[in-house]
């Protein structure tokens, strides 16, 4: 019964997320004409989008490379190859339900290389941490190049600079809630010894200090430069990614740097919006982005859905082939330890 709602619960939030992404997509492209989409579509040079899927490529690739980074201080040593396709798997499992892809990852190391979920988990918030501060940063890069850029966007749509307000308004709820956490955990030491009888605790317990292991393993890196390199590589990659594509299309294809440095974080913030894969949300931030940048709303339409849906069809193509390699991978290098060891035991009979 209890896998039954959650699997209930799952597919309740599958449609409700999709529903919401679809309607913020309906919301952007109701008023287009499809025939002049199809027309716009044609002259699209889609060589710019392959290599855009070359960056794309290599992103996720280092950002496996970063993941083993943080997982070999904690004494396990995952293969590169099944780390890259665990985070394949994770994009495609986010299009289905927003950040839950961030435990499939976990989930397909821990079945194929046996690292501890609640350890990884620890690495995957330590992780998302450099990526948020990343974006920081990239934002603060933009307000002092391009300060007229943002407030012009606030002033052309001004229910998100309304939600934004209100969010900064709320901000102490968050707050009280965080303070509120830290003083129960606190409570719960000093009673610690009337309480680590019950099984609860001794599972909260050892939550806890797995992920406080993985939190510490930013620590004990013996190349923390190696850890910022690969974060500022993927970001840079994410800025390939978008600007490569402004060649692709006419009326995009004189922007410079700048709107694309633009369009990446604007765009950010509308994949943290909670719908798969940013539908709907990043389509409308790069399109009022663009428009402050002189390209016209429609074509600013055109230029996010070749970006986004190109991007998504590719998350959804290497998803697909990271479940069909990872067992037949596994499977293989399987094989080859247990002929190695029958090679080697051979050997020591001869």
């Amino acid at each position: 019964i209890k896998e039954m709602k959650s699997k209930w619960m799952n597919f309740g939030k599958f449609f409700l997320f999709l529903g919401v992404g679809l309607f913020l997509f309906w919301l952007v492209y109701r008023d287009m004409d499809f025939t002049v989409l199809m027309v716009e579509l044609k002259k699209v040079n889609y060589w710019w989008i392959l290599l855009a899927a070359v960056f794309s490529i290599l992103s996720h690739y280092s950002r496996a490379l970063r993941w083993n980074l943080l997982i070999h201080p904690m004494g396990y040593k995952p293969r590169s190859f099944n780390t890259f396709l665990s985070i394949l798997v994770m994009y495609i499992t986010n299009l289905a339900i927003p950040r839950s892809g961030e435990v499939a990852r976990c989930a397909v190391l821990k079945k194929y290389e046996k690292v501890p979920l609640t350890q990884l988990v620890g690495t995957v918030v330590v992780e998302r941490s450099a990526d948020f501060v990343m974006l920081l940063v990239l934002m603060l890069l933009l307000i002092m190049t391009q300060l007229g850029v943002v407030m012009q966007f606030m002033q052309n749509n001004p229910a998100v600079n309304t939600k934004l307000s209100a969010l900064l308004n709320y901000s102490w709820v968050f707050l009280l809630a965080f303070l509120g956490g830290v003083l129960f955990l606190i409570l719960l030491y000093n009673q610690r010894h009337h309480v680590r009888h019950l099984g609860v605790y001794g599972r909260f317990k050892e939550f806890v200090l797995n992920l406080k292991e993985g939190f510490v393993s930013i620590i004990n890196l013996n190349n923390k430069w190696e850890f910022i390199g690969h974060t500022v590589f993927i970001w840079f990659m994410y800025f390939l990614m978008s600007y490569v594509v402004f060649f692709a299309y006419g009326p995009t294809a004189n922007l410079g740097i700048m709107a694309g440095l633009a369009v990446l974080v604007m765009g950010g913030f509308g994949m943290v919006a909670p719908v798969q894969g940013g539908i709907g949300a990043w389509h409308f931030m790069a399109m009022e982005t663009l428009f402050i940048y002189g390209i016209a709303r429609p074509e600013g339409k055109v230029f996010a859905l070749i970006s986004h849906t190109s991007m998504t069809l590719l998350m959804v193509v290497l998803g697909v082939v990271a479940f069909a390699l990872l067992p037949l991978y596994n499977k293989v290098k399987s094989g080859d330890r247990k002929s190695t060891r029958l090679n080697s035991s051979h050997r020591i009979r001869s």
